[in-house]
């Protein structure tokens, strides 16, 4: 019993480890994937390349969001508070949502459908950019009544809404994927941006949920 609750213990450590450090990695999954992708799929010529070229350009944007500069968290909390009046100081997402929201869509699904993408259908992928432009267009649409910096709208502006979008032309271009299918990835992509908002407008407004 002692033993099972030590290991516990030490589970649940290393657990709110990776909640709070995760983004300490986006540095070096940045320049390690952009370097095993134009070493390993850029040379096959295929335009499904752009899909996985949004990986890298997902971890430079969570670098400047989480940890240089930083201060994305901080915004969201501020933003809330004069929306929906819930107090600044108290985190609108915690560190461990936070966590599953970007390594769960970023780290695993990118990924995968990249891969499902290669070895099942392109149309597993399309979704990908589509995801990549809107969230960057979320960040620019946020600054524009703000007037000011929000943190992610460097990488938004220099490089999801333009290596999304290049990738959204040329495979739409090269003819991968149907009308269904690039609505379907569209529809998906909106989702993921509903949820997360959603949640966080839940949260917000929820302060035992905390």
């Amino acid at each position: 019993m002692e033993k099972s609750c030590l290991n516990g213990c030490r589970f649940s450590a290393a657990a709110s480890w990776l909640h709070t450090h995760w983004q300490y990695g986006t540095p070096f999954l940045a320049v390690y994937t952009t370097f095993f992708l134009l070493v390993f799929v850029y040379p096959s010529g295929t335009p499904l390349f752009l899909v996985w070229a949004c990986l890298p350009v997902y971890f430079v944007h969570q670098c400047e969001e989480y940890l240089w500069p930083g201060g994305f968290m901080e915004m969201l909390s501020q933003r809330f508070s004069g929306t929906s009046g819930a107090n600044p100081a108290v985190p609108v997402l915690s560190p461990r949502a936070a966590y599953w929201i970007n390594v769960g869509i970023i780290w695993v699904l990118f990924p995968a459908s990249a891969v499902a993408a290669m070895t099942v259908s392109p149309a597993w992928g399309l979704w990908v950019p589509c995801f990549t432009v809107l969230n960057g267009m979320s960040h620019v649409v946020a600054a524009i009544p703000d007037r000011r910096y929000n943190p992610g709208l460097a990488a938004s502006l220099a490089l999801n809404i333009p290596v999304g979008t290049a990738a959204i032309i040329v495979l739409a271009g090269a003819g991968i994927g149907s009308a269904a299918a690039w609505a379907a990835s569209i529809l998906i992509a909106i989702g993921f941006m509903a949820l997360i908002a959603g949640y966080a407008v839940y949260r917000s407004r929820n302060p035992a949920r905390r």
